[in-house]
């Protein structure tokens, strides 16, 4: 079994309350606009930390699209360990598996790895399971995410 790790997601403003021994960070990939934000998670990657850069579903209540994902990436000069595909809470799971892998298909010759997030429909456990399941079996889908939004709305009726 995998490791479940912790990311903290900070406020710009609070990026000092992230603990100096934290080597796993959850980046909202909209914030590397911010010149102090993006200052501070280079430095965590030149020492080595593994960075993640959010597709900010949660946040704007809907993702960004890939190509303004891949574009803010590239152009804040930030390597990622990973970027997270879009997904699509309260969609129909196969949304999100359909744009996943158009997604991998995007960044394919790209220096980072695919990060994935299923999701479903209200109430749809069954929908959320299968995605899960084509994502862990998925040679180019390095880790998966479990979402915030994803599991309460896809188990909620159990």
């Amino acid at each position: 079994m995998k490791k479940i790790k912790y990311g903290y997601i900070s406020p710009i403003n609070y990026l000092h309350l992230i603990p100096e021994d934290q080597t796993f960070h959850l980046v909202l990939t909209h914030y590397l606009k911010n010149q102090t934000y993006l200052d501070f998670y280079k430095r965590k990657q030149e020492r080595g930390d593994t960075i993640i850069c959010d597709n900010m579903a949660f946040e704007l209540k809907k993702s960004l699209p890939a190509e303004e994902l891949i574009s803010v990436v590239e152009a804040s000069g930030l390597n990622p360990t990973y970027v997270v595909a879009p997904d699509y809470p309260y969609k129909d799971w196969k949304v999100t598996w359909d744009s996943t892998l158009a997604f991998i298909e995007e960044v394919k010759d790209k220096p980072y790895k695919v990060m994935a997030v299923p999701q479903s429909i209200e109430g749809d456990w069954t929908g959320w399971l299968r995605g899960y399941q084509l994502m862990a079996n998925h040679p180019d889908i390095a880790v998966i995410g479990m979402s915030i939004i994803g599991i309460p709305n896809a188990f909620c009726k159990l």
